[in-house]
Order: structure tokens, then C-alpha cells, then sequence
């Protein structure tokens, strides 16, 4: 690492401002410095800048090798910007060439606030100066802040960790810092990439406040003592106090930690008698998490796994997943010692069921794998079954639909060996649900009329409506539209007849998605609001989440953008309390696609590194996906066509190797907008008709018509044009319309047919000005333009082409990245649009000279 440091200017604190001629090094002085001799930290960070600049660009900022007159260079400094870092090094990343550009800026308040902000963002930037090792928390920790808010700012704490932190230091700023330097000293407390500092284990209790807290117990009255350990034992003074116990508190007087110490001093046999003794008065008095904890001190299994199960069913309702993992892992643990796992069984069931709602599924995965494996060498029973179809479900989940299957037919085995027909009908369903998603529709629609044979003799109705909604799902993938809208009509009216509002959910969920592959995308979002109106009265929230995912990203492809914003939210800060960091990152990529569309870019740029960030932290291969086809469409968007044809490769790449058949889709409409590559454009046929999806078949062939349009290929495009025009206008309320009529419009006007091209204009820009798409509106602006000169309207010509230029750069001014900005102002039809309007204005000035 380089390290430079210069002290031969620097200023004792008392000295006279006056008492130096100089107050710097000439071409390293603050602008401020400059003019009112004024030094701060600040105009050592401009120092810094000019210095950072040098370094990474070999050139002076402000002095070049002909010109050395401090005068000159002086005012440089106050008046002129350097020539940015990004044009002289384009291989430095933004963030890095930003940070550079802040130092140098004129006015000390745009400069960054601290050294400590300096460093922070390098680090951010992929900068590895080990600065971390230097820090200590007392850098970080401010006596004058309240403790809560030095416990924020700097320490990332477990719930056992806050607790004994609390109680160590009292709630005092003053003993924070004196504890965590201690912790530091020891090596317990580290500093993390997140900003925090961190306990590798518990936290540590300098040996001075030992001595002192075990002095004070050693003087204690013997109920003293008894009360300090109970309270030790239950977890502190609040679980003693609930408890009523004890009819006065006398642990006040002495030192709060005093209890976590004797923790770690008392006989296993104390531990276990006393434990034993309080765990059913905490079970009495329903504090069931503490009664389970007691339980398992005091080596009572059944009792433990009675208040874990009952603890964790209410803590899920709560949104506490994590706490009751945590809590079942202790019993489970105590019964893996006892060798009692096979006890447990239902135990291990729950816990997989709350990790698979907190998206965990490789640890859900484990937890039914156990469930499993304890019933090796036994007889195979219902329970057994139910965790197959858990295991299959999950498969479902992390797409592995052999193995998915496989797991469900080994359920399916042992329902028919007991002779549980209505159990046999669901699993056939569940496998059948496997099939569909694999895309193999014809084994899924075999499974799903088995499963109806059954149902119908048995006369359960409620689940022979489930299982005409999941016919009627799969006859509209494979095309058959009538029918599959004729079959959903029929499970809706029998749920209705019975009443069940859960079930009409889920069926006008799907009904909305067999509109929407079908191109009535009004017709799905009026299913999916009522959908979300009923999971918002008898639902789970789960069920909400998911209704929101899929409204959300129907209301997108019906052009419902601003009223999507609302859904959006609502489905961000539902899966932020549910803890659900995939769905969260969906909703954010869903965010990103709404704002880019309404040409919004660093809104959009924003919600996407947020959604990355997500990435980072779970493991979702459908999200990943998801993210890296939102990413290219934004790159495409931009005008930045080679990043476009890169990303969406990758996202092609992505959904391949998960098979993951409707995101392949989505990346190669991409990839066939940006190159002129027969293979891809059948590949791309070849996943429509597997799909069974009209909708995405029109894309692919009107990109085939833009591509081979913009290559000049006149005469094949007009063959192409006839046959992909009657598809493109059967197309209902979707956004991607005022794109395509653009496109035919501007197909006509090559063709010398302006009435033609301004009648699909107008429906083109009705639609952009409806749905708020401002790239597509300033398309429709320009080729109106065009029309109107072809027309030899020259001043109607002129005005359509300004209104298009206002409209680029409201958006150009949006985008804060200035490389994105450059790029989209690069964009080959806005570069066209400026000369456009330059001739325009020559000719008009032409015109008017001319009748005077």
C-alpha cells in the first residue's frame, strides 16, 4: 500500500491565521483556501483529490507541463472543472471516479464531510486499504449520543448479544465504549464490511467488573442469592417478574450483568433442579418460549417439545420465524443427545414449514430430510407421507421437478398402501402441479383427471373444483383458450356454491393468468384485484405476497403503470415484515421496470442495486434471473446496445441452466430486439409454441420485422410487415403497443404513406400518453414530426420535433450517472432529432426570408 503524509505546513491549533505567508502547495490549495485563506479538514479532502487525480491519470488536474504561473493555476482552481477522470480512465468504476469528482468540488459542502466518508466509500468503490484494522469503537462510539443510538450506528448484535450488552453496560454510552474497547482488546469484537462492529461470541466481561459483581453476591442474603439465580436461569428481571415469584424485587440493588456470571458458574445439577422446578410455572403462565427454555435446562423433553411446538405456531403468526428456529433447534438438539429424535418428528415438520415460509429451503430441505431419516427401520406411516409431499413441494420450489416427483410418487405409495383415497387425489394433484411447471402438460393433465375420478365418486366437490382450475390452467398454456376460460367458469361457480373464499382466490389467480397468456390483460387484472380483495379478507399474508407478485406484474404488461406504484409498495413492505428477502427483491425489480418505462432511469437504476443487494444476500436463482433480464431490458432502454446483447446473454444463460423456460423468453425477446440472429429467433418460436403463448409469438416476429428493418432490408420487411400486422392489432391494452404501432408507423413512412403511418401514431401515442411511457412518447413525437415535413407541414414538423426534445432531455436531466447519461444522449435517433431540428430551422428561416 502507498502511504503519504506531509506535516512541513501543518498549523499548531493556537497559531495566528496570519502568521504564515503561505497557508499551502500551490495546485493542491482549496478553492476556498485560495480566495479567503480559509483551512478547514475539507481542504485537505480537495488535497486528497487533486493527489487521487494524479495518480490515476498521470496529469495534474489544474497544471499543465507549458503553464506553471501560480496566478493562473489559481484560478483555475476557483473557476475551472478538470477534465473528468472517467473520459482519461474508462476502465475506473463510477463510484470510484464519483468520490474523486466530490473531493474536487468547489464549495467545501459538496465535498465529502469526513476522512471517515472517504474511506467508507472507497471501500465501496473496491478500493482494499485495510483501514479496518485501525478502527477501534471508541472512533465510532459518541459519549454524547444516547446509547440506543451508538448501539445503531455501530454494533450489529444478536438478540442474546443486545441483552447481555444492555446489562453489562447499563444502557450507558460511558461503559459502551469502555466495554467494546475491551472487547476489542481481547479480540471478540471486529469490525464487519457493513460499517459494524461485531461479536464473534458472547461479550466479554473485563476481569475488574468480575471481581466487583462477585464480591457484591458474595455478601448477599441467601434469598438474594436464590432470586439472582432464578433470575440468571429465566434470562433476566423481566422473566423473573412475570413469573411472581417473588413478592419483592432485591436484585435492583445489585450490578444488572451479575446474573449472566453466575450463569457460567453453577453446578449442571443446580441448573437442572432449579430449571425443572420454574418450567411449569412458566407453562402456567403461558410464557411459553421461557417454558421451553426451562425445560430443556432442566432435561424434560416432552415438556419442551409441548411449549416449542405451541410457542412457534404463535411466533410464526407473529412474523417471528427466526426466533422459533431458533427456539425448536434447543429441543431438537437436547432430543439428538437423548437419542429421542424420532419423538420430535412433528417438531421437525414445524420447523421445516416456517424456514420454507422464510424462503430458507435448503435448511427447510434438511429438516424434512431428518424426518425422514428417523423413520429408517420403521413402518412407513402417513406422517412419513406428509413429509414427501413437504420435500416435493420444496423441490417444486428450487425447481428440481425430477426429484420433486419422485418425492411426491413416494408419498402417493404410502397413501395407497393405507388406503386414503382423498389423500391419494391430493398428491395426484401435487404431482400433476410438478408436470405442468415442468412443462410437460400432458403427463400433468393425465394426473389431474385421475385425481378427478376419485373426487367425483367420494362427491368432495371443494376439491374437485381445485382440480378443474388446475385443468383449466394447463388448456390454456397449450392454446386452448375457450376451453380453459369454459373450465375455470365452471370451478368458480362451484366454489362459490360452497363457499370457499380460499379456494376463489387461488382460482382467480390462475383464471388471471390464463387471461394474460391469452392477451386479455384487463380481463387478468380485474381477476387478480378480486383475487387480492378475498386473500386480504380470509388469506394469509403469504397468500397476499403472492397475489401481489402476480397482480403487479400483470398490471405492468397491461400498461397500468402509475396504479401498479401503489401494489408495489404495498408488496415491498409486506414481504419486509414477513422477512421475505426474495419476494422483496421481485417487488423491487417489478419497481424498477415501472419507473424505467416511464423513462425514470436512476429511480429505476436504484430499486435494481437494491434488488442486487438482495441477491447478495439470499440464494435465488429465479430472482437472479429476473434481475439480470430487468438489467439488460434498462441497458436497451439507454441505447446501450452492446451491454443489452452481453446481459441478456447471460440472463439467457441463467434461465438455461435452471430451465427455467419463461425467463429463457424474456431474454432472448431481448437478445432478437438487439441482433439480427436466425438461431436465437428460433429458439425463441420454438419456446412460444412450447409455452403456448400468443402474446410473446407476436413479439418475436414484429423484433424480426425491426431488425430486419434497420438493416435495410426493405422489401423484406414489407413481406414480414403483412403477415405480423393483423397479430399486433388483435393485441389488447398492452404496453408494449405504442412501440409496435411506432414501428409500423415508421415502416409506412418509408413507404411514402403518411395518412397510413400518422393513423397507427395516433393509436400509438394514445396509449404512451395514457400509460405515462415517456421513451415511446418521444419515439411517437419524432416520427409525427416526420410525417408532418413529408407533408410539408414544416412548422407543425418543427413543434412535434422540439416537443420530442423537451420530453429527452427532462429525462437526460434525471439520470445522475453520468455515464448513462452520455450514453443515452448518444443514442442514434436523438442525435438524428438534433440535426432534424437544425435543418428544420434553416428551412423554416428559409421559408419565412423567402414570402417577405
Amino acid at each position: 500500500y502507498v502511504k503519504l503524509s506531509d506535516f512541513s505546513l501543518g498549523c499548531l491549533e493556537a497559531e495566528p491565521a496570519g502568521s504564515r505567508i503561505g497557508h499551502g502547495t500551490v495546485g493542491y490549495m482549496a478553492p476556498e483556501t485560495v480566495t479567503d485563506n480559509i483551512l478547514t479538514h475539507r481542504s485537505d479532502l480537495f488535497a486528497l483529490g487533486v493527489i487521487a487525480y494524479q495518480l490515476l491519470s498521470g496529469r495534474h488536474p489544474f497544471i499543465s507541463s507549458d503553464d506553471s504561473d501560480p496566478v493562473r493555476i489559481n484560478g483555475r482552481i476557483r473557476e475551472e472543472a478538470p477534465e473528468p477522470l472517467e473520459q482519461l480512465r474508462p476502465d475506473l468504476n463510477s463510484a470510484t471516479t464519483g468520490l474523486i469528482e466530490a473531493l474536487l468540488s468547489k464549495k467545501p459542502d459538496d465535498r465529502p464531510q469526513t476522512a471517515w466518508e472517504v474511506c467508507r466509500r472507497l471501500s465501496e468503490s473496491g478500493a482494499t486499504y485495510p483501514y479496518q484494522r485501525a478502527l477501534h469503537p471508541r472512533h465510532l462510539i459518541e459519549v454524547e449520543r444516547s446509547y440506543e443510538e451508538n448501539i445503531e450506528a455501530v454494533f450489529s448484535l444478536s438478540g442474546s448479544q443486545r441483552l447481555s450488552l444492555d446489562n453489562t453496560c447499563e444502557k450507558s454510552s460511558f461503559f459502551l465504549r469502555l466495554i467494546g474497547e475491551a472487547n476489542f482488546r481481547k479480540g471478540s469484537l471486529e469490525y464487519q464490511n457493513n460499517g459494524r462492529f461485531a461479536y464473534r461470541a458472547g461479550v466479554y466481561m473485563p476481569h475488574c467488573l468480575r471481581r466487583a459483581m462477585l464480591e457484591d453476591f458474595h455478601f448477599a442474603a441467601l434469598t438474594e442469592k436464590r432470586q439472582i439465580i432464578d433470575q440468571a436461569l429465566v434470562g433476566g428481571p423481566d422473566h423473573l417478574r412475570a413469573l411472581e415469584i417473588y413478592e419483592s424485587d432485591s436484585c435492583g440493588r445489585f450490578c444488572a450483568p451479575l446474573s449472566d456470571l453466575i450463569l457460567t458458574m453453577l453446578r449442571p445439577a443446580t441448573v437442572r433442579r432449579r430449571s425443572a422446578w420454574l418450567a411449569p410455572l412458566a407453562e402456567e403462565k403461558e410464557q411459553l418460549s421461557l417454558a421451553t427454555r426451562l425445560y430443556v435446562q432442566g432435561g424434560n423433553l416432552e415438556g419442551a417439545e409441548r411449549c416449542a411446538y405451541q410457542a412457534a405456531v404463535a411466533l410464526d403468526k407473529e412474523h417471528e420465524g427466526a426466533t422459533a428456529v431458533r427456539l425448536m433447534g434447543t429441543v431438537i438438539e437436547l432430543a439428538e443427545m437423548k437419542g429421542c429424535v424420532f419423538d420430535m418428528r412433528q417438531l421437525l415438520m414445524t420447523r421445516g414449514d416456517i424456514l420454507k415460509h422464510m424462503g430458507d429451503t435448503d435448511r427447510a430441505l434438511a429438516s424434512y430430510q431428518k424426518v425422514v431419516d428417523v423413520y429408517r427401520d420403521r413402518k412407513p406411516e402417513p406422517f412419513l407421507a406428509e413429509a414427501y409431499k413437504a420435500i416435493g413441494d420444496l423441490y417444486k420450489m428450487k425447481q428440481n421437478f425430477k426429484a420433486g416427483i419422485e418425492s411426491l410418487n413416494r408419498a402417493l405409495d404410502i397413501y395407497r398402501e393405507v388406503e386414503d383415497e382423498l389423500k391419494i387425489s391430493n398428491t395426484l394433484n401435487n404431482i400433476g402441479n410438478l408436470y405442468w411447471v415442468a412443462g410437460d402438460y400432458q403427463s400433468a393433465t393425465s394426473k389431474y383427471r385421475e385425481a378427478l375420478r376419485i373426487q367425483k365418486r367420494l362427491k368432495s366437490w371443494p376439491d374437485v373444483a381445485s382440480t378443474v382450475s388446475n385443468i383449466g390452467a394447463v388448456q390454456g398454456v397449450i392454446g386452448r383458450f375457450k376451453r380453459a376460460i369454459y373450465l375455470y367458469e365452471i370451478a368458480l361457480r362451484l366454489m362459490r356454491e360452497i363457499g370457499e373464499q380460499i379456494e376463489i382466490g387461488r382460482a382467480l389467480n390462475n383464471f388471471g393468468y390464463i387471461h394474460n397468456i391469452a392477451g386479455h390483460n384487463s380481463e387478468a387484472v380485474a381477476c387478480l384485484k378480486e383475487s387480492l380483495e378475498i386473500n386480504r379478507r380470509v388469506g394469509s399474508q403469504k397468500e397476499v405476497l403472492y397475489n401481489l407478485e402476480n397482480l403487479t406484474s400483470m398490471m405492468i404488461t397491461a400498461g397500468q403503470l402509475s396504479k401498479s406504484v401503489g401494489y408495489i409498495r404495498e408488496g415491498i413492505a409486506l414481504a419486509e415484515s414477513l422477512s421475505d428477502k426474495p419476494h422483496r427483491g421481485a417487488f423491487l425489480v417489478n419497481m424498477g421496470n415501472v419507473v424505467r418505462r416511464l423513462g425514470r432511469f436512476q429511480a429505476a437504476r436504484e430499486a435494481y442495486d437494491e434488488a442486487g443487494a438482495i441477491c447478495g444476500e439470499v440464494d435465488d436463482e429465479i430472482l437472479r434471473e429476473l434481475l439480470a433480464i430487468a438489467r439488460a431490458g434498462f441497458r436497451l432502454q439507454l441505447g446501450d446496445i452492446e451491454t443489452t446483447h452481453v446481459q441478456a446473454l447471460e440472463a439467457l444463460q441463467m434461465a438455461e441452466k435452471a430451465n427455467n423456460k419463461p425467463n429463457q423468453l424474456d431474454a432472448l425477446l431481448l437478445l432478437t430486439r438487439v441482433v439480427d440472429d436466425p438461431q436465437l429467433v428460433e429458439k425463441a418460436r420454438a419456446l412460444t409454441v412450447d409455452l403456448g403463448i400468443q402474446r410473446e409469438q407476436t413479439l418475436i416476429e414484429s423484433n424480426v420485422l425491426e431488425t430486419t428493418f434497420r438493416s435495410g432490408r426493405q422489401d423484406e420487411a414489407i413481406k414480414i410487415c403483412k403477415s405480423v400486422t393483423p397479430s399486433i392489432e388483435a393485441m389488447r391494452n398492452d404496453i408494449e403497443l405504442p412501440r409496435l404501432y411506432n414501428l409500423l408507423a415508421e415502416l409506412r413512412i418509408s413507404q411514402a404513406a403518411p395518412d397510413e403511418a400518422m393513423a397507427y401514431l395516433q393509436r400509438a401515442g394514445n396509449f404512451a400518453e395514457s400509460a405515462g411511457l415517456q421513451p415511446e412518447i418521444i419515439t411517437n413525437l419524432t416520427l409525427r414530426g416526420r410525417v408532418h415535413v413529408l407533408q410539408k407541414d414544416f412548422e407543425q414538423g418543427y413543434a412535434c420535433y422540439r416537443q420530442a426534445l423537451e420530453a429527452a432531455k427532462e429525462i437526460t436531466i434525471g439520470i445522475e450517472n453520468r455515464s448513462d447519461r452520455r450514453i443515452y444522449q448518444s443514442q442514434r435517433s436523438l442525435l438524428r432529432l438534433v440535426e432534424e431540428i437544425k435543418r428544420m430551422a434553416t428551412v423554416m428561416g428559409g421559408t419565412k426570408k423567402a414570402g417577405a
